[in-house]
């Protein structure tokens, strides 16, 4: 399964679970967390409290405290530079390892 987190864009290519806001990126995650081999955030969402970084940083939670481990493929398709570069601080110590 890959997870693909925009408010508005779709990604190109076949076989994304597309989801639109901070919720429904969490509630995919936790029922499939064990099926996601890929996730791409976007940072910047239509949600006055959470951003794709939120996303980026429960995954880290998931990943250190609970022990899970990362999907295989973990990066940042936003056009918020800096958002992408806050949200690819916490991939990176993922992809790096893989």
């Amino acid at each position: 399964m890959k997870l693909w987190l925009d408010d508005i864009r779709t990604p190109r290519g076949n076989g994304w679970t597309v989801v639109r806001s901070y919720n429904d990126a969490i509630a995919t995650i936790d029922a499939f967390y064990d099926k996601i081999e890929e996730i791409s955030l976007d940072h910047d969402i239509n949600d006055e409290t959470h951003t794709g970084y939120d996303v980026a940083k429960y995954i880290e939670f998931l990943v250190e405290v609970k022990g899970y481990t990362p999907p295989k493929k973990l990066w940042c398709h936003s056009a918020n530079p800096v958002g992408c570069k806050n949200i690819n601080a916490v991939f990176n110590k993922y992809n790096k390892e893989k």
